[in-house]
This record gives C-alpha cells, structure tokens and sequence, in this order.
C-alpha cells in the first residue's frame, strides 16, 4: 500500500544520509527526489538535528557566502541553543554509578573511595559533553575548539556589518579561550582604535562564556588531581587549558609519553621506509626473474627442493617448496607466531581469506616492533 506522503519520504531519505555520506543508493535516492515535482529544497531537512548545531552549520555556510548580515542571527542562536545542550548533557551525567559491564561483581571500597569513584566519573562526563556536542554524523571527529570558534566567526561578522561594539565583545571573548592569539589580538586592537578606547575598554567578555569557562576549568583541576594522585585517566577534551591547571608530575609524565609516542612512530616510520625499498627491489626481482622462468623449468636457487607442482595442487602458478629458510630462521618465526601472532592475516583479520581450507596466523608491523622491544623475546 502507497502512503504517499513524498515530504517525508524526501526528509527521511536526507536524515539517513547526513550519517551515512557514502551511501550510493540513498544519494540516487535524493537525486531522483530533487526532479520530481512538487519537492521542495526545504523537505531535505535532518529530522535528527540538533537545534546547536543545525544552527552552526547554517551560520557557518552563510558566512562562507560571504553573508554576515544573515549568518550573525543563526550563529547567535548557536550560542544559545549550545548552553542549553551542554545544561542538558551535564544533568544526564549525574545518575547512577556506571560499573561499566560486570564490574560491579569484583567492585569493592569504602565510603570515600566510593564518592571518589562516583564524583570523578560524574566530572568526566561533563567534560566529554565537549566533544558530544562538537559531533555531527557527517563527520568523522568532532569539530575542534567548537565553542571559542562560534565567538571567532562573531566576531568577524560583526566587524564587516560595522557593528565594532560586539566585535570588540566577541573578539575578548575568544580571547578568554586563546589569551596567546595574535591575530585576534590584532582585530581586538584594530576595533579598538575604531571605537574609541575609552568605549572599548568599557566592554567585558560575554558573562555565561565567564561562566562556562570558569566551571570547566574546576572540573579539570579536579580531574587532573584525580589523575596524578589515584591514577584514574583524563583525556582533555580542549586545546585552551592553561598548562598551569595540570600538575608538573602529570606534566612532565605526558611529556615523557609524547617523546615515547614520537620515537616509536619514527621508528614505525623507518621500518615502512625499509619495507617499501625491500619490497619495491623484491618486485623488481621477480619480474627479472619472470622473463627468464617459466613453469617446469630448473630452480634458480641452491639447497631448494621442489615438493609440489601446479597439477599436484590443482591451480595455475602454484609449487611447494623446501629448504627456502634455514632451519634458525624457521624457528626464529616459530618464536614470533607463538610470541606475537594472531588468527586471520595480521592485518583485516581474515581467518581464510582465499578458501575456508585454509588458516592464516599473522602479525603487524607494529605488534612486531612491540615484541622486538621486549628483552625476554
């Protein structure tokens, strides 16, 4: 039975593929909707938008189009309709302790060890509402420094509206976040001498960005106290966190782990190097080695025995070979299978990845370096 309602064939279709951009039949879906008569532009709505950021989106293309008079009042209700979001996510986090699964079989503690627990998970959460409202389906990550760049795109739409009075009051601001920011500094010192110094001086930083940013900052000190002393993880969901806020253990313990992290990617990044030159001088090998076999012809190597042939194993280019690695070398890759190794390819996980007759066991490139820097193995 036909429902025929085309309005909301046309919004749902939109919905499904703001998540999934990549689908082919939905976007020949959309394509086919927009020939046919009586669809509008405004039917392709996100049905699951949030208000914040269906706001920001429209603002930011507004301002793309070089329309500043139209962008300010949608990314003026972005603001808005953010500091309500980020009330509502923050009320969400404070229910119930999470035992995350089973955990709660195997939980045991005090009376403060407990209120510890539940409080920093309470203040985690609060802080990953950062990232929650930065998401958007049609991205991969979340938007960076989403909120101090609603007061960025202010401020410049003002400036070129000849509105200097809130551009002064959205560049200080910004400033709030990127105290450091030369060029907003700049715009703040150019609207400044526009204005009039003493009117300039007279405008303050928007009081619930004050606000918010104060409240923030409490909760990481918290949670970087909690980090440095019980050892429970924080990831900062923010680039403007003054390094003052975190502890110089904790500090000088992240420094560490960043100059690990850069040592192993660089050492990760040499052995690719290697593989390629190997692997690129391997392929020039076998198409020289090509040209001057073929199948049934004499081996090219000593100490190699042929044990099966192509007609032996039931398919074109296919031999079994023995005595191609010395018997050191196969145990030394016995060694890394049984150390290292795990069932499919090593790469995609394909536990048969030709025919299900046979099983692969594989290791990364990575996984190998990790089981080269342990002395033991």
């Amino acid at each position: 039975m036909l429902i025929n309602k085309l309005e909301k064939a046309v919004a749902a279709a939109h919905t499904f593929f703001v998540g999934n951009p990549e689908h082919m039949e939905m976007r020949q879906n959309l394509d086919y909707y927009q020939t046919m008569s009586g669809v509008k532009e405004e039917d392709f709505k996100d049905l699951e938008a949030k208000p914040h950021m269906h706001e920001f989106r429209l603002g930011v293309r507004l301002y793309s189009e070089e329309k500043p008079q139209e962008a300010v009042p949608h990314l003026e209700a972005a603001l808005q309709e953010y500091f309500v979001a980020d009330e509502e996510c923050r009320a969400l986090c404070e229910g119930p302790y999470d035992y995350d699964g089973y955990n709660y079989l195997d939980y045991s503690a005090d009376l403060f060890q407990a209120i510890t627990d539940h409080y920093v998970q309470v203040l985690s959460c609060k802080q990953s509402c950062v990232t929650e409202l930065a998401s958007h389906p049609s991205r991969e990550k979340p938007f960076e420094d989403f909120l101090p760049s609603h007061y960025n795109y202010l401020q410049f739409a003002y400036y070129n509206i000849g509105n200097y009075t809130q551009a002064i009051e959205c560049a200080k601001t910004y400033l709030l976040f990127f105290p450091n920011d030369e060029v907003m500094s700049q715009n703040l010192a150019y609207y400044t001498a526009m204005l009039g110094e003493e009117e300039a001086s007279s405008i303050s930083p928007r009081k619930n960005a004050q606000d918010y940013r104060q409240q923030s900052l409490l909760e990481k000190e918290l949670l970087f106290f909690a980090y440095d002393i019980f050892g429970i993880p924080f990831v900062d969901p923010d680039s403007w966190t003054p390094e003052e806020v975190i502890p110089k253990r904790l500090q000088e313990k992240q420094k560490s782990e960043r100059e690990t992290a850069a040592r192993i990617s660089q050492e990760i990044g040499d052995l690719m190097k290697e593989i390629e030159t190997l692997v690129e001088e391997k392929t020039k090998e076998s198409l020289d080695v090509s040209r001057l076999t073929r199948e049934g012809g004499p081996l090219l190597y000593e100490g190699i025995s042929l044990t099966m042939n192509s007609k032996v194993l039931n398919g074109s280019q296919r031999v079994v070979m023995d005595g191609v690695i010395s018997d050191d070398e196969c145990q030394e890759l016995q060694r890394l299978t049984n150390a290292a190794a795990t069932s499919g390819d090593g790469y995609r996980g394909q536990t048969s990845p030709h025919t299900p007759n046979e099983k692969f066991y594989g290791v990364t490139v990575l996984k190998a370096l990790k089981v080269k820097s342990i002395p033991a193995l």
